[in-house]
């Protein structure tokens, strides 16, 4: 594995004591614009509040978890912890929602509490690893896109959303409304809702307009929970695969391709 520094890192102490006025914010930005991601350091942030008054700050469209699968609970406005998920298990580069037709434009991070052992998030630059990956890969999901399906039940599970939370609703027709405003599919199996939804797995930056790596094939597709995570796909997510949108291709060369890059 190869280990790099973030790309640049501001000290609260070259912003100011005033770090969410005008001038504050607009270096931060023309940072991120520049590097894609930013490291703040020594910030005094204490709170949720805090953080999501920073948070405000620096994403002009806030998004929420609508139609989200990972068990994360809101804890101030839009911020969330980031999983409800065990210390042991780790999660592969991915892009936050990026099974949505919009995933977000930025993510923010906050470390309220120092982790004892591990709690590194790391970071890549999806313009790399869509340079890595083969050209049949590249070329089948610019094609076809991806295929999500997702089953879930009405109730959530110690690690996935029922889509009674996914979709903050307990009446089946107002998550049908929901589930279609996404664009996504919805099926049902008694009382488990079967999602289905294709998109781009390769997407063009909104403001460069480069080519990137997009989706979550890496963390979704089925070998991934079985073998990384040492526990079946059920335990994990209940039943959700990705695969390249094509009946030509078999969804199971997909991790062979991604787990070198």
């Amino acid at each position: 594995m190869t280990t790099i520094t973030v790309p640049f890192q501001l000290n609260f102490e070259e912003i100011g004591k005033d770090f969410l006025n005008k001038d504050a914010v607009s270096k931060i930005n023309s940072r991120f614009a520049e590097h894609g991601a930013v490291l703040l350091r020594d910030f005094p942030l204490k709170t949720a509040e805090d953080f999501a008054d920073v948070a405000a700050q620096l994403v002009t469209t806030p998004t929420d978890y609508m139609g989200g699968t990972i068990a994360r609970e809101p804890i101030k406005g839009l911020v969330y912890n980031s999983s409800e998920f065990p210390p042991a298990i780790t999660f592969p580069i991915h892009n936050e929602m990026g099974y949505t037709d919009n995933p977000p434009e930025r993510i923010l991070f906050f470390c309220l509490e120092k982790a004892e052992v591990g709690g590194q998030t790391p970071i890549c630059d999806c313009r790399g690893v869509l340079q890595r990956l083969p050209n049949q890969l590249v070329d089948a999901i610019r094609t076809h896109g991806v295929r999500y399906i997702r089953r879930l039940p009405k109730e959530s599970g110690s690690y996935l959303k029922g889509w009674s939370q996914a979709f903050k609703t307990e009446d089946i027709r107002i998550a049908e409304e929901r589930c279609k405003a996404m664009n996504f599919n919805c099926t049902w199996e008694g009382d488990i809702m079967v999602i289905t939804n294709t998109v781009e797995g390769i997407r063009r930056h909104p403001h460069t307009g480069e080519e990137l790596w997009v989706n979550q094939i890496s963390s979704y597709h089925s070998s991934r929970h079985e073998h990384s995570l040492r526990i079946t796909p059920q335990e994990f997510l209940g039943d959700i695969v990705a695969s390249v949108n094509s009946d030509k291709m078999e969804a199971s060369p997909i991790l062979r391709f991604i787990e070198p890059i």
